[in-house]
This record gives structure tokens, C-alpha cells and sequence, in this order.
């Protein structure tokens, strides 16, 4: 049976179909009310769903879109039966997406990693349908710090808020020398729990000399064409800086002789990462190939070291 490609963008009224729960299963016929344009099938002005039960997917056609009416938007499928086009609507289980990052902090953050004593925690909750907000709590060490009592008067300023599908909190923290935890939790409209657990955050007791975390220096790709437009980065993690402490990132010429490029940055505790696109301040031009030095000093010591290898050049 031919497919039958739909376009469709169909808002239901109330009194056509009354809001249910976004989590139950139905399936809906489409009557023949359907409008042909140009090849596509349209729905006209005045289209209603009846139910019908027991469609099955066997030996149909069908491709994925959306069907929107007040209070939720789910995926369905479109299939071509020998009654006619029909709607399936299918169960949300995607619970919300969580993420924490650090203010100051160059990614997302991550258990083990070393975190200020003065933090904000930056959370961002999405859903594909709606988050319930009487559901977020956010914890440190196990305290409650934000829940559905308190929770607008941690809304992020700097992010556009409002909408049913994303919400983004702030969470300031004090916290002393040791080892901490957070913990968030945000549920959506069709009942699914999302939660994200981060353990062993690490904050450095003052005056203490810092250090790359072991494993955490990293440069990706270790081998790159400067030539061809090709770039790296040098990433790592520091634990006992404070949020002034200076790093200095140095590349060794083949064999560690001469310095070929150096960057100096500011690295706050955790996790820090710097692109380098392979051309020397030397000569301003691509590295020739070989086999490089990756080395970050700190307070004049050295925190870790890591080679790459350039090629495609001279």
C-alpha cells in the first residue's frame, strides 16, 4: 500500500477531545473530513477524532509526527489502514533532563569533581511535555535547599523562564573543606521521576597548593593536521586552586626543545580546557610534524604533561 505522507499541525478544541492524563495510551480515527492538497493530506477547519480501538501497525504504513491539543503535546503515528488514516497516540516515559553546572565552570559538572567553597550550582530541568514544580528538590549533603515551597525565589535571573517544558534554578552554596554531594530531583506531567546524583565534590582546604586530579589531563585528538584545519584540546582537572590561581599551558617542539606556544588562563577548581589550532607563536605558521609536548605549570611547578602528534605539515 502506498504511503501516505501527512502534514500535519492539528489543534483540538475542548469539547473535542477532553485533556486526559498525557501518560495514558489511545488511539483515535481520523474521519473523512480530509482535505487532499497537493499530493499531501491536510485536515479541514472543522475535523474531529472519534476512538476507535484495536488498530494494528501490521503491514501499514505509517511515519512519525505530532498532535498538539490544550494542556499536552505527545509523538504519534500516522498510519494508512484500509479505513483510513489513523492516529495512535503513544505513552510519554521520558523522564526530565537535569543538568548542574558550576558558575565560572567550563562544562557541565561531574562527580569527583573539585568545586569553590563559594558556589552557585547553575541547574537546568527540560522535559519533552511539561515539568510538575511542586515535585523539584534540590540537596546538598543530604539538606534540602530548594523544593516547591521556595523554588521561584531560586529562578535563575539570566535565563528566559515561563515556559511548562524547562525551568533553570540557582543554588548558592557555602560549603567547607572536604567532601560534598548534590542531589536533584524534578518529575513531569505524565508522572516520570528524574533525578541526578553527584558525589565526592571536592572543596580544598584554603592555602592548599594545587594539583592536576590524576588521569584528568587529557588533549584530544592526540594527533591532529594544523594544515587542514584541524584542532585540539588540552583539558584537565585541577583540585586545591582558588578561582585566581594561574595556570600556564606549555607545547614543547619534538623532543620538549623550545617552546612553541604557551597560554596563560585562570583556573578555578575543576574542571578547566583550552583549544590550541597547532600554529606556533614562534613562526605564526602550522607546527611541522612531529611529536609534541603538552605541559601545565602552576605557582612554578609542574601539574602534568601529555604529548600529541601533528602531521600533514611541513
Amino acid at each position: 500500500m502506498p504511503k501516505i505522507i501527512l502534514a500535519i499541525f492539528i489543534i483540538v478544541s475542548c469539547f473535542l477531545i477532553a485533556p486526559v492524563d498525557a501518560a495514558e495510551s489511545a488511539t483515535y480515527k481520523m474521519l473523512p473530513n480530509i482535505v487532499d492538497s497537493g499530493g499531501k493530506k491536510t485536515v479541514s477547519a472543522g475535523f474531529s477524532l472519534s476512538a476507535k480501538a484495536g488498530i494494528s501497525n501490521q503491514g501499514r504504513s505509517s511515519s512519525p509526527a505530532y498532535i498538539f491539543y490544550p494542556g499536552f503535546f505527545f509523538p504519534i503515528t500516522v498510519e494508512a489502514p484500509p479505513e483510513g488514516p489513523a492516529f495512535v497516540r503513544t505513552e510519554d516515559r521520558t523522564p526530565p533532563t537535569i543538568e548542574v553546572q558550576v558558575s565560572g565552570a567550563e562544562s557541565m559538572l561531574w562527580s569527583n569533581d573539585s568545586v569553590p567553597a563559594e558556589s552557585t550550582f547553575k541547574i537546568s530541568i527540560s522535559d519533552n511535555v511539561e515539568i510538575n514544580r511542586n515535585s523539584i528538590v534540590v540537596k546538598i549533603d543530604g539538606e534540602v535547599k530548594i523544593n516547591a515551597n521556595n523554588y521561584l525565589s531560586h529562578l535563575d535571573p539570566a535565563k528566559a523562564q515561563g515556559e511548562k517544558t524547562a525551568i533553570y534554578l540557582d543554588c548558592v552554596a557555602t560549603l567547607t573543606p572536604g567532601l560534598h554531594t548534590l542531589y536533584v530531583e524534578a518529575w513531569d506531567a505524565a508522572k516520570n521521576p528524574g533525578t541526578k546524583q553527584y558525589t565526592g565534590l571536592e572543596v580544598a582546604a584554603p592555602g592548599a597548593e594545587p594539583v592536576i586530579k590524576s588521569g584528568t589531563l587529557v588533549v584530544s585528538p592526540t594527533t591532529f593536521s594544523p594544515t587542514t584545519g584541524g584542532k585540539t584540546t588540552i583539558a584537565f582537572s585541577v583540585s586545591g586552586a582558588s578561582a585566581d590561581t594561574e595556570v600556564t599551558i606549555f607545547v614543547y617542539g619534538p623532543g620538549g626543545r623550545g617552546t612553541e606556544w604557551a597560554r596563560k588562563v585562570r583556573s578555578g577548581p575543576g574542571y578547566n580546557q583550552v583549544e590550541f589550532s597547532g600554529v606556533s607563536d614562534i613562526s605564526g605558521e602550522p607546527l611541522a610534524n612531529g611529536i609534541y609536548v603538552v605541559k601545565v605549570i602552576a605557582n612554578g611547578k609542574e601539574l602534568g604533561k601529555q604529548y600529541m602528534v601533528v602531521y600533514g605539515g611541513r
